[in-house]
Parts: C-alpha cells; structure tokens; sequence
C-alpha cells in the first residue's frame, strides 16, 4: 500500500513539473506570428516596384483628359477614374502625361500641360514624400491579403523611399525650367475637394526630353 501510494505522489510530481514546464498557443496566433515574422516590406515593396508596378503603368489616365474632368466635376472625375479604398476620404488615380517646366522650388517641380506661358497644372513632389498614393493608385495591392494593417502600411513607407532614392535624385540634378517632362505618377484627391488649380503628384517615372 505504501509502495502504491509512493506510485502515485510520483506520477502526480512529474505530471505537475511536465504541465509546469510546458507552454500552449492557439494555432492560429502562431501561424499569424509567423507571418507577420517571415513578412518583408522592403523586399516586397522591391519586387512590386520592379515586376507589376512596371507592367502596368500603360493603364494610367492621361493626364490632360483627367485634368479637363476635374476642371467639369471633381465627384465625377473621382468616381470615373479614381480608386478608393473601402469607404476612404481619398480618391487615388494613376495619370501620364508631360509638360513644360515653368519652376522649379523646394517642395517640387511645377508642369504646364498646355503652354509655358500658361498657369501651372502639375507639381511633381520632390520632398518628403508620404502617404499612400502609389499603393492605392496602383490597383494591384488588396488591403484583404494583409490581416496587420502595420504590414500594409509599411508597404507605402517602402515604395516611398523607392521613389525618394531612385527616381528623384537625378531627376532634381538634371531638371530646368523650360524643358520637357514625361511622367507617370499618382494623386491624391479628396472626395470633398473643391477645384484643383495645381494637382501634386507622386512620381513613379520621370523623363527628361
């Protein structure tokens, strides 16, 4: 009886340390952290850049027929080319188009689409540059294939120093008043913005003719 009962204090010691020493997750948090964990913006905001953003900037809105809709009704030019994402305040559109430049200051460079001697339409930003324009304008990143919004976020924050880093440094170096610039970007316009006398834009492509 004593041999029995010595048995099972036994068990039920090693059965506590065992529980003590052992640690529980649910399946689908570690999955999730481990998502979370594997996931790169960086890299994916590379080869988003690189391999669909690319691809895909023949579908941008020309950007002289973009501006003729928002000069007519900026809620109509909103609805008929631009992106939204949910029930966002913004509306996101990707353009092309060139003009002349008519100044260049601080913040960015000013376009004229019509003539040099006409009021600007354009300002490519050349500083400090945030926000989520070129994600959203892009159409090819759904907010559903990423359950952390922090992930997502950061996506923006990446492609934004693509841009910073990779189109503007020599694009600043090389651009005067009076030459011509093709150009390929995105714009952020709110659903209650009144008339846009100078659209700014978050450039993805810049060229200098």
């Amino acid at each position: 009886m004593r041999r029995r009962y010595k048995y099972v204090v036994y068990v039920i010691v090693l059965g506590f340390l065992f529980w003590r020493s052992c640690y529980f997750e649910r399946l689908d948090e570690v999955r999730q952290a481990q998502e979370q964990k594997a996931f790169d913006p960086a890299e994916f905001a590379k080869d988003f850049w690189n391999n669909r953003l690319q691809r895909n900037l023949d579908r941008a809105t020309d950007a002289r027929m973009l501006l003729d809709a928002l000069d007519a009704d900026v809620e109509e030019a909103n609805s008929k080319y631009g992106r939204r994402l949910g029930l966002a305040g913004s509306y996101y559109h990707l353009l092309a188009g060139r003009g002349t430049v008519v100044s260049i200051g601080q913040d960015g460079v000013l376009l004229s689409m019509r003539a040099p001697e006409s009021e600007p339409e354009i300002m490519i930003i050349t500083r400090n540059i945030y926000g989520n324009a070129i994600r959203d304008a892009s159409g090819l990143i759904n907010v559903s294939d990423f359950p952390n919004s922090r992930d997502f976020n950061n996506i923006s924050e990446q492609i934004n120093k693509i841009v910073m880093n990779e189109v503007l440094p020599a694009f600043r170096q090389e651009v005067k008043e009076a030459v011509t610039v093709r150009f390929v970007g995105a714009a952020e316009i709110k659903q209650d913005q009144g008339q846009i006398r100078c659209l700014p834009i978050v450039p993805i492509l810049l060229e200098i003719r």
